[in-house]
């Protein structure tokens, strides 16, 4: 095998998931909606029947029967909104995991090791707009890469329109009360001038660890704010796997050396607080069948990936990339921000204008998926390879694969 083609496989191994989210993205999206529609024709009913045991309905008076008076309109305005809304909202909409995050929000530090695509990052932006609604303190969303950031908002401006009947605007949102929701990224210098309640996503997958954490503390110095770490895990060489483990907060000192941790187990069941302060909570993708989530078939997870991914991915297992021909931290090097690069717009009907493309195939084996790959190969001398889109293609093989167009990926 070519260098660059083991390059390709091992690149596509690691990046394959992130596109993998689309789809649960557009199936929370569709389940808020339908959600939405059932509340509002609930309500419907209800103002219907009220109207009919009253006999008399008059939208433009109150119940005094003086005219009501137009009400100014303000740019973000939640004052309408109550705390029994946002109870509605939680016992109708989330799953049995998620209720129990929202029960241990006070945990000065929150740090979570997921199964992917369960709806964690759509719970927190709920839970964030939820208590700046609520308290109007400030929250912040931190990731890898600003696209990935603005996840959070998208979710947050959903959720507010779908279900609350509210348009939030802006960016960062300001709503009425005050309270702020910024979305930064830890390539942004400005990050850690703000303070307030932090989130850290998917930091197992974030290149530069040490420096998010070290933004992440600046952030919530104070002991108002809370912090709260997500992430699906990566692999044992992550600069991350000690802060997770405790093995970071031992360092060098004897009177923490033989310190025990929670076990695996017991962080499964319910979350544990542990030495260093921090509450370690595991969520496998089992561990969210059994408290309701009802999004995604665990037996065609299992059939579309080998074992290892499989419970890389769901199951909440490090990889040990000890033996791997491309460790770890040498690809983690070859990340980058797509955000910045300036001679690429995957929206357009031609990406890269008319400079030279490769692609890149890596087929179907012992059950996982086949990905194909377009490569922007170096134009000048010292330029480095860059990955500009991944296709899946599901279990085909070569020879189904070959007949597919790119444009029905």
């Amino acid at each position: 095998m070519r260098l660059i083609d083991a390059l390709f496989c091992s690149v596509s191994e690691i990046i394959r998931p992130f596109f993998e989210q689309e789809e649960l993205d557009r199936l929370i999206n569709h389940h808020i909606k339908l959600m939405a529609q059932q509340n509002k024709h609930a309500e419907k009913l209800a103002q219907a029947k009220a109207q009919n045991q009253s006999g008399y309905s008059n939208d433009n008076e109150s119940d005094d029967g003086e005219p009501r008076k137009k009400k100014r309109y303000r740019k973000n305005d939640i004052s309408e909104l109550t705390e029994e809304q946002f109870q509605q909202f939680a016992d109708n909409m989330l799953f049995g995991y998620q209720k129990h995050l929202r029960n241990n929000i006070k945990k000065s530090i929150r740090n979570i090791l997921k199964s992917r695509q369960i709806g964690a990052t759509w719970y927190f932006a709920f839970e964030a707009l939820e208590n700046a609604v609520l308290t109007g303190d400030p929250q912040i969303f931190l990731s890898a890469s600003k696209p990935q950031a603005e996840v959070f908002r998208s979710y947050i401006v959903n959720i507010a329109e779908q279900f609350f009947g509210i348009t939030l605007t802006g960016n960062p949102i300001r709503l009425s009360n005050g309270a702020e929701l910024r979305f930064l990224s830890t390539n942004k210098n400005t990050a850690q001038s703000y303070s307030g309640h932090l989130y850290c996503d998917e930091y197992f997958w974030v290149p530069n660890f040490k420096h998010l954490n070290e933004v992440a503390s600046a952030m919530a110095t104070h002991d108002k704010w809370r912090t709260t770490y997500f992430s699906t895990p990566s692999s044992k060489t992550h600069p991350a796997y000690p802060f997770w483990t405790g093995d970071e907060w031992r360092g060098n000192e004897k009177e923490r050396k033989n310190v025990k941790f929670p076990t695996f187990k017991e962080m499964q069941d319910g979350g544990r607080d542990c030495p260093d302060g921090q509450w370690r909570y595991v969520i496998t993708l089992e561990d969210a069948i059994k408290g309701g989530f009802n999004l995604a078939s665990i037996d065609k997870l299992r059939n579309r990936y080998n074992k290892d991914t499989f419970n890389m991915l769901y199951m909440c297992v490090f990889v040990d990339s000890g033996a791997s021909v491309f460790k770890y931290n040498d690809l983690e090097k070859c990340w980058v921000d797509v955000g910045l690069w300036e001679d690429h717009f995957p929206d357009e009907p031609r990406p890269f204008g008319n400079r030279e493309v490769w692609g890149g195939y890596d087929p179907a084996r012992s059950g996982d998926t086949s990905a194909f790959a377009i490569l922007a190969p170096p134009s000048v001398p010292g330029e480095r390879f860059r990955v500009l889109a991944v296709y899946l293609l599901a279990r085909y093989g070569m020879e189904t694969s070959s007949k597919k167009n790119p444009r029905t990926l």
